[in-house]
């Protein structure tokens, strides 16, 4: 029996690249015609998404998404189904409400890969978790994995676990953020006061101006977070780059909205 909630209702707190892995589950449910979404098409999802977080956890406990997809059992190929959004099994339902208890357990504010493959593997007996297994690929490893990955940015190793999938643990320190991002967010928030208190005075030229200064201090922002990121083991930190991207996407995106 499938729930009735549609894949697209579990995005909003979902990085770009967990996004990717729940789309892309979706469209491998149209190409082997299936009624619904089940958890092995969330599997092979995080396997189109490519190198994540996840990525790295199933890295360090010895195996790769590359693996996991030549040991998904290939399904019989018919037609593909519509392109309606499918509705979830139970099992791929519990495996989403699973990633998002994951990642407040984790202390995210956000759902990603990583997320994504803990949901899989807490959720109870599936297709995902047996393929998982069968490669060694168990909750314990996993999220111990992934605290190995946090551990050269929380000041020591990772800490044994001692709770079951089910139980809750402290969650590790977030990443520190570079200090200079506050000044250009102030500085941002400044350009987009002045501009919008020319165009209320209607001095176009002083708007224009300060739309200009705008712009400046965004790419000056976006090249600032190039260069924190290229100092500091990227795959770890994919996620947290992701949704500063984002954020500067969103803030272009008003820019843009605002020239038509």
């Amino acid at each position: 029996m499938a729930d009735q909630e549609p894949l697209d209702d579990a995005f909003a707190r979902y990085s770009d690249r967990a996004r990717t892995a729940v789309a892309a589950a979706q469209e491998q449910a149209h190409v082997d015609a299936s009624e619904h979404v089940d958890t092995e098409h969330i599997l092979l999802g995080l396997v189109a998404a490519g190198d994540g977080v996840a990525a790295a956890v199933l890295k360090i406990i010895g195996t790769s998404l590359e693996t996991v997809r030549q040991h998904m059992e290939p399904a019989e190929r018919t037609d593909p189904t519509s392109t309606d959004v499918l509705s979830l099994t139970a099992d791929a339902q519990s495996a989403l409400d699973r990633a998002l208890t994951e990642a407040t357990k984790c202390g995210d504010g956000y759902v990603g890969t990583q997320h994504l493959l803990l949901g899989l593997l807490s959720a109870g007996d599936s297709t995902a978790v047996a393929v998982l297994n069968n490669l060694g690929v168990t909750y314990a490893r996993a999220f111990d994995g992934y605290l190995s990955l946090l551990s050269p940015f929380t000041g020591g190793a990772p800490s044994p676990r001692q709770e079951p999938p089910g139980g809750m643990r402290q969650a590790p320190p977030r990443i520190g953020l570079p200090p200079e991002l506050g000044q250009y967010n102030q500085r941002i928030a400044e350009a987009q006061q002045q501009k919008e208190a020319a165009v209320d005075a209607q001095d176009y030229n002083a708007a224009a101006t300060a739309r200009t200064i705008e712009k400046a201090v965004l790419a000056e922002r976006n090249a600032m977070i190039r260069r924190w990121a290229a100092d500091i083991d990227a795959v770890v930190l994919v996620d947290e780059i992701d949704r500063l991207y984002h954020e500067v996407d969103r803030l272009e995106a008003r820019l843009d909205s605002q020239d038509t």
